[in-house]
């Protein structure tokens, strides 16, 4: 997995050796890493002298110079990478509009905007066969997380009831995790193919108050007791089928 570590690096964690390798040294700061769908780059975000924002990937294994993808006037963070490789999701932060949703389509000049509202739109998250974008968005009056086509149709399905923030789709596409409104995993069984079907969202494994900050993995998840945590990090893997389901 890639996260960010001290000091503001991006820091690659082999989980099944435990091994750790720093994969930033540039001064400034970088954060919200994402997979190329090969495993093979990852792309993140860079505050430096000179630049308020920009984009940059490097190969996961840390050979190789970086490659500058684009750079903003505004904060980004960085949410997920097609499974065709093609496109970029991230959120952007706007005077008027708070926190949208654009989409950086490799080779182009520059990004174009993806859902842009009064409300807030974060966390984009591509399905895997790239047919369908789960989201977060403050347009009911609080966070939500929602399902539309990619590219956008007009179509869209509201997955959480009880507050939800950063989806995020199994391995296989047939279902669809996210953090409700008091912090609790939750699970929606879907189907992805030309028609999109979701079914009864149920709680998957507690998280007590001793975990400061979790984020989904592939397989599993990783909970650590405080966000920037490297020393320990806690890794429950194949949690879906320990439900039995």
């Amino acid at each position: 997995m890639a996260f960010q570590g001290p000091p503001d690096d991006i820091w690659i964690l082999q989980l099944d050796s435990k091994a750790m390798t720093r994969l930033t040294f540039e001064p400034g700061e970088h954060e919200t890493p994402v997979w190329s769908p090969d495993g093979k780059r990852v792309a993140y975000t860079s505050s430096r002298q000179g630049i308020v924002r920009a984009v940059f990937a490097r190969a996961a294994d840390g050979n190789g110079a970086e490659d500058r993808l684009f750079a903003g006037d505004a904060h980004i963070h960085l949410s997920s990478w097609s499974p065709d490789g093609r496109s970029i999701v991230f959120e952007q932060s706007g005077t008027a509009t708070g926190w949208d949703l654009w989409a950086y389509r490799l080779g182009d000049p520059k990004p174009q905007p993806l859902l842009r509202s009064a409300a807030d739109e974060l966390s984009g998250s591509f399905s895997p066969n790239g047919r369908y974008l789960a989201y977060a968005s403050t347009e009911s009056g609080r966070m939500e997380v929602y399902v539309q086509p990619f590219p956008l149709s007009g179509a869209k399905w509201q997955i959480s009831t009880a507050g939800g923030f950063f989806p995020h789709w199994s391995v296989d596409g047939r279902e669809l995790q996210y953090f409700d409104g008091a912090g609790q995993t939750m699970a929606v069984a879907v189907e992805t193919g030309a028609s999109f079907v979701k079914r009864i969202a149920r709680p998957t494994f507690h998280v007590d108050s001793t975990v400061a900050f979790c984020s989904f993995a592939n397989d599993g998840a990783v909970c650590t007791r405080t966000e920037q945590a490297i020393a320990r990090i806690d890794v429950m893997l194949n949690w879906f089928q320990k439900l039995g389901r």
